[in-house]
């Protein structure tokens, strides 16, 4: 019972049944031995009658099997299991599986547990997604999820069919939109409903407003959504700040300034956090519809009040969101009030809250873009100085994260001049949270430093050697191999910023030590890189002590792992070569050691493949 049951033909005819676990269901998913285990535990701990519930015939198709698990009475885990087959079963049967499976599902979905509802909920979302599916899916599906939206469920299967209502809503006739849901919600947003018909009120009114007209939103549900703006429970109009959006931009701007606007307002200024959050996130999301003068008298006083005043909470708020406030304002600002709300930004930034000071850390590119390069020296330089110095691993490796966007915007030249020191303190940065991220756009990061000039190219490529190598050799005594190899993973960069004596001596023996000792695909990152280096290395003599090391300790090395590295690194150096065959030129007047014929020129002792100039 604990592994993964063979299919039938595999099978003896002795046994026709077995019994179908939580982990049989996608065929593609590996059982670890820890799950294994636990499941053979739980598997003893079942009695006989629960076992027989679970036994089925192994012959079934995967239709007939989803049925029978979808069955009201049939098994807590087979009801999980084929909700979870639903999205593959109606990719491959299509109108087939709707036919066989959907009466079923209908008939007892009422009866499934909260989890298998919500998961139903989310199964058929993924369907609607897929862009292969028959155009009659949402026909299919919209009787069942107008059916859960309109009784009584738990706050969490609710918001999941809300959003597979949402879903829905851009693929059903408008007639849908109109007749079925919009009376739904007519109904549901009466004042003796409850908090939970008011929501999925608020809720229908903002999915269907972009697919109305209007005249027909303002004669129809326009008040009775600004009525609940006013609502006494604070989730109802949390959830309507959430749809002021999508209602605002279908009314058009007029419309909005009269009726929508003064309730944004009074939301803005909501007794209650969470209210006024969602209300800050909604005006925000409607500033490239607001007239230039109302954000600059109005909006830009008011946000930069809450940087000020706000507390704690609003400011983690305003920290996610104010790179795409200064994005979406500062164009329109003079420079008197884009400075505002740039110092707004540095206020935030130096916050504190870890949260707020990491928030602001991940918008700096944005903010950046919009300030732009030139002004980046005197507005900015010191904000990021102070990410990079900051006391928090996190905030560190969100600067981290984000230095290849700010060298791109910022140019090769000023990259060179601003962001070196930057760069070498996170290199040696001793938070391996923040060397990971690193590493991880190392190969990006590294060409943002060429600068124009020979001798400063130069100058500051030879200055970064001694962070790499610590960088490399902090990573070296942990057991993170894939930070070794997203460091390895850069270095065949090197070779063209570096000289060759350069990369013999500091970078080569490095890849030797990885190839010797590191896991199998740090092995293949460093026969990578050295086969790069080998290609690019200028000096014959150094050319000829690498290939030898590499033809003895691999080509012939005992083990059959050396030797199959040793491939490994052929074909690395082929793709360095760029795929080019051998040239078997007769000013090549050294030779290679001895090794394998299937590897050697006829013409001349070099291993195949490889091509000198």
């Amino acid at each position: 019972m604990v592994g993964r049951c063979k299919p039938a033909w595999q099978k003896s005819n002795q046994g026709l049944s077995h019994v179908v676990m939580w982990h049989e269901v996608n065929e593609a998913v590996d059982v670890s031995f820890e799950d294994a285990t636990k499941e053979h535990r739980r598997d003893a701990e079942r009695s006989g009658e629960e076992i027989e519930r679970l036994t089925v015939d192994e012959n079934l198709g995967d239709i007939e099997r989803a049925c029978l698990f979808l069955a009201s009475n049939a098994h807590p885990l087979q009801h999980s299991c084929a909700i979870g087959k639903l999205p593959s079963l109606f990719n491959e049967y299509g109108t087939k599986a709707h036919e066989a499976i959907f009466p079923t599902l209908t008939a007892s979905l009422d009866e499934y547990s909260e989890h298998c509802q919500i998961q139903a909920a989310e199964a058929l979302t993924t369907i609607l997604l897929d862009a292969s599916l028959s155009k009659e899916a949402p026909d299919w599906f919209f009787p069942i999820a107008f059916r859960m939206i309109n009784g009584v469920r738990t706050p969490e299967v609710m918001k999941s069919w809300l959003g597979t209502m949402r879903a829905l809503v851009p693929v059903v006739p408008q007639q849908m939109l109109t007749e079925d849901l919009l009376q739904l919600a007519l109904a549901r947003a009466q004042g003796e409903e409850s908090k939970q018909a008011h929501v999925v009120a608020s809720s229908i009114f903002g999915a269907i407003a972009p697919f109305l007209d209007g005249k027909l939103i303002l004669q129809t549900y326009l008040h009775k959504a600004m009525g609940l703006c006013q609502d006494t429970d604070s989730e109802v109009r949390t959830c309507m700040c959430e749809q002021l959006n999508n209602i605002s931009r279908s009314v058009g701007l007029n419309t909005f300034m009269i009726f929508v606007f003064p309730e944004l307002n009074e939301l803005l200024r909501d007794e209650e956090l969470v209210v006024q959050s969602a209300a800050v996130e909604s005006l925000v999301q409607l500033l490239g519809f607001l007239p230039p003068d109302i954000r600059q008298i109005q909006v830009l006083p008011f946000l930069r009040s809450l940087c000020d005043e706000g507390n704690a909470a609003m400011h983690v708020c305003l920290a996610r969101l104010l790179g795409d406030i200064i994005i979406k304002m500062v164009p329109d600002l003079l420079e008197d009030e884009a400075t505002l709300l740039l110092d707004a930004y540095k206020i935030l930034s130096q916050q504190a809250n870890e949260d707020v000071r990491q928030l602001c850390a991940y918008n700096f590119p944005a903010i950046l873009k919009t300030i732009g390069a030139r002004k980046y020296s005197t507005m900015l330089h010191a904000t990021y100085l102070q990410y990079i110095q900051d006391t928090s691993p996190i905030v560190r490796c969100t600067a981290a994260a984000c230095l290849h966007e700010v060298a791109k915007i910022l140019g090769k030249e000023r990259t060179a001049s601003y962001l070196r020191e930057s760069f070498y303190s996170l290199l040696k940065d001793p938070a391996l949270l923040v060397q990971s991220k690193l590493f991880g756009i190392l190969h990006v990061v590294l060409g943002h430093f060429s600068v124009s000039n020979t001798q400063s190219k130069a100058t500051t490529y030879a200055n970064m050697i001694p962070s790499l190598l610590q960088a490399e050799k902090s990573v070296s005594g942990t057991n993170q191999w894939r930070m070794q190899r997203s460091l390895l993973q850069a270095f065949p960069l090197l070779a063209e910023y570096l000289t060759s004596d350069q990369i013999y001596e500091n970078f080569v023996p490095i890849c030797f030590r990885y190839m010797a000792d590191g896991v199998p695909p740090v092995k293949i990152s460093a026969a990578l890189a050295l086969a790069v280096f080998l290609r690019n290395n200028c000096k014959i003599q150094q050319r000829y002590e690498l290939a030898q090391k590499v033809v003895k300790e691999y080509g012939q090395g005992q083990s059959y792992w050396s030797r199959l590295l040793y491939i490994d690194f052929c074909e690395s150096f082929l793709r360095a070569a760029e795929l080019r065959v051998l040239v078997c030129s007769k000013r090549a007047s050294w030779s290679w050691p001895s090794m394998p014929s299937r590897f050697v020129c006829q013409h001349h002792s070099i291993p195949c493949g490889f091509s000198w100039k």
